[in-house]
């Protein structure tokens, strides 16, 4: 089972187009992780598919370990 990010770029173009709401988390923001967390767990209790729920732990784990490298560029949303 393959897991692939889908392209940002073109996810943000997409909702622009349809006038969609879109919401965009930075590893450097500090609270971004705690939020990624949550939702892999209401996906988990959701019941989505595997093949989302691994890329979604993925990212969180991309998440994780940026934060951890770069503990100084970590900060609260401004």
């Amino acid at each position: 089972m393959e897991w692939r990010i889908k392209d940002p770029i073109k996810m943000i173009e997409e909702c622009q187009k349809n006038n969609e709401p879109i919401f965009v988390l930075r590893a450097q923001d500090l609270c971004a992780l705690h939020a990624i967390r949550e939702y892999n767990r209401i996906c988990i209790h959701e019941k989505v598919k595997a093949t989302q729920l691994l890329g979604s732990h993925k990212v969180e784990f991309e998440f994780r370990d940026w934060q951890n490298a770069n503990q100084d560029k970590v900060k609260l949303p401004d």
